[in-house]
């Protein structure tokens, strides 16, 4: 079994000191992997209304550079607002960047709003995945 911990990339309180202050207290302990989750945009009935966000695979790119062992991972990336080719060379470049560390959690997503304000087609989302 392994264990992990969702990191505060979004929401109240959201900072580089709290993501690394996170990040370094899951290595410490002895988790074997941290996670972000893909937001575009946090809707009215979310922690932070309209808050800030920071990017899932940025802020894992940044971790890797400063860990050594813990996993990364993607809980999720909403693949249908993403390019496929351009999402495919992120996360190859994470994985190689990291030393194999990378996990890449991918979902359809739920919030219309996201895709809304993205221009994207929210019914269509699942074909768009495919």
């Amino acid at each position: 079994m392994h264990f992990g911990v969702i990191l505060p990339n979004y929401g109240k309180g959201l900072s580089p000191d709290a993501v690394r202050r996170t990040t370094e207290a899951a290595e410490e302990l002895g988790f074997d992997s941290v996670w972000t989750t893909e937001h575009i945009i946090v809707g009215p009935e979310g922690v932070d209304p309209y808050g800030r966000v920071y990017d899932p695979l940025v802020t894992l790119g940044w971790i890797a550079g400063w860990t050594e062992r813990i996993g990364l991972g993607t809980s999720i990336v909403l693949v249908p607002l993403h390019n496929p080719m351009h999402l495919a060379k992120q996360v190859a470049t994470l994985q190689e960047l990291s030393g194999g560390r990378f996990t890449l959690g991918v979902g359809m997503g739920w919030h219309k709003d996201e895709f809304d304000f993205m221009g994207v087609e929210f019914e269509g989302r699942g074909r768009r995945a495919d």
